[in-house]
């Protein structure tokens, strides 16, 4: 017969895991909010200045801009892989991590690839993996100031480029689609090439002032900054809303547990009420032999 006061302790248990989860869950809702609001107010202008960008290179000038020239023949790639600092969120470091090793090995097989690791579970995953990682970025998503380590990333990664340390830049995000739902998007930053549903405007029929040049000179290194800004908020956005997810399953999932162990122990107790009853009953007949 199960033991009473063991069922008493895993339902106190359940009970302060479950208050635990409820907890977190309403962390991450007030968190989601904000991230939501922020991702929302910059699609618009990342959108519009990848469109810009389009428009500037559609005119038939001889000169491009360094990151906008693709190479002849793609021998190193670079990926920046975002991941969260934290666990409890469901798949949302593991659906990352699992597409960035699947590229690894079947369509970037053979070719050099340097991994740029933002968030601490990607930093600790490849740790202990023979891959070849360039940058770290552990801080990237602590704080208020994420633009200007959105700033520093793309100086970092814009300089390999453009001195031949690597031929292609991607992006390996979780791109916040709602509240339950969250797609892993891989992403290619340089050369720059616009995300289809930019929306494109063609200047051609323009005099430009400053000189085209110089527009690109200034516009290029803002727009690669502005695009890793948008992941970085893309991915807070998908991770608060993954772990809210979590959390909430794992707050039912208690409840459930919960009322299947009160239900075994109302069991358990009656039983021990029913033999403790017999035994009497037993003892008076006894008496009476």
């Amino acid at each position: 017969m199960p033991n009473l006061k063991d069922i008493r302790k895993r339902i106190d248990s359940v009970k302060s895991t479950q208050k635990i989860t409820r907890a977190m869950k309403m962390i991450a809702a007030a968190r989601l909010r904000r991230a939501q609001d922020a991702i929302m107010n910059t699609r618009p202008y990342a959108y519009r200045i990848d469109g810009l960008i389009k428009g500037l290179s559609e005119v038939l000038d001889a000169y491009q801009h360094p990151m906008m020239i693709p190479r002849e023949e793609v021998k190193k790639v670079g990926l920046i892989v975002l991941t969260g600092d934290r666990g409890l969120c469901g798949a949302f470091n593991g659906s990352i991590l699992r597409t960035t090793d699947a590229r690894l090995a079947k369509e970037w097989a053979g070719k050099d690839v340097e991994l740029s690791l933002i968030g601490r579970r990607a930093i600790d995953y490849y740790k202990k993996r023979s891959v070849n990682v360039a940058h770290i970025y552990p801080d990237a998503y602590t704080g208020e100031s994420r633009f200007e380590e959105a700033d520093a990333i793309s100086r970092q990664v814009s300089h390999d480029f453009e001195n031949g340390k690597i031929d292609e830049l991607w992006v390996l995000y979780n791109e916040f689609k709602s509240a339950i739902s969250q797609k892993v998007v891989l992403e290619k930053l340089v050369p720059i090439v616009p995300a289809e549903d930019a929306e494109a405007v063609i200047y051609k029929e323009y005099l430009y002032e400053p000189e085209r040049k110089d527009i690109l000179n200034d516009l290029v290194p803002q727009h690669l900054s502005i695009q890793i800004y948008r992941c970085l908020l893309e991915s807070s956005a998908s991770e608060h809303a993954a772990r809210m997810t979590a959390m909430d399953g794992a707050t039912r999932n208690a409840g459930e547990m919960i009322d299947r162990l009160t239900l075994k122990y109302n069991r358990a107790r009656q039983a021990a009420i029913t033999t403790e009853l017999m035994e009497i009953i037993g003892g008076a007949e006894a008496l009476k032999g």
